[in-house]
């Protein structure tokens, strides 16, 4: 094999495989989410209440958050949309976000998917959820997941 021409990194790397947090308070859409990614390799985290998300955000470095934003432990208007994506975006501003909902009727004239988009959902799904749906979003989103992480020097 000729390697004539391949740059090498000075920098050290390692694999690191790509972190998804599933927010959601029905264990079945969780576990759909888990059952489909886990397979594929991905790393998965599973919260049922907000609290706790907003706990494995501070703590794990997340590359994609799945959640339902009109769960009981959230407010189910746009200002409940604006704060779970807001909430993602203050500890992780570059983690990507997927904003579901069994319903995503109006709020005060609005429609609420729209109004998830707007605060900056990256994707917006109708649960309940397929995993087939749920691979294409992510892959959609993130690609595959592993990538090259550059180690600290």
């Amino acid at each position: 094999m000729d390697l004539t021409g391949i740059k090498r990194s000075s920098r050290p790397t390692k694999l690191r495989t790509k972190q998804i947090m599933v927010v959601d308070e029905d264990a079945a859409t969780r576990a759909v989410v888990r059952e489909t990614l886990e397979p594929l390799g991905y790393g998965i985290i599973g919260a049922s209440i907000c609290a706790d998300g907003i706990k494995a955000l501070a703590e794990v470095v997340i590359d994609l958050v799945i959640a339902d934003i009109f769960m009981s432990s959230t407010i189910s208007t746009a200002s409940g949309v604006t704060w779970g994506i807001q909430e993602v975006r203050k500890h992780q501003a570059s983690t990507k976000v997927v904003a579901l909902s069994a319903s995503w009727g109006v709020d005060s004239g609005r429609n609420l998917a729209d109004s998830a988009r707007r605060m900056g959902a990256d994707l917006v799904l109708t649960k309940p959820l397929s995993a087939p749906e749920v691979e294409e979003a992510v892959l959609s989103l993130l690609g595959g997941p592993i990538e090259m992480a550059e180690l600290a020097s």
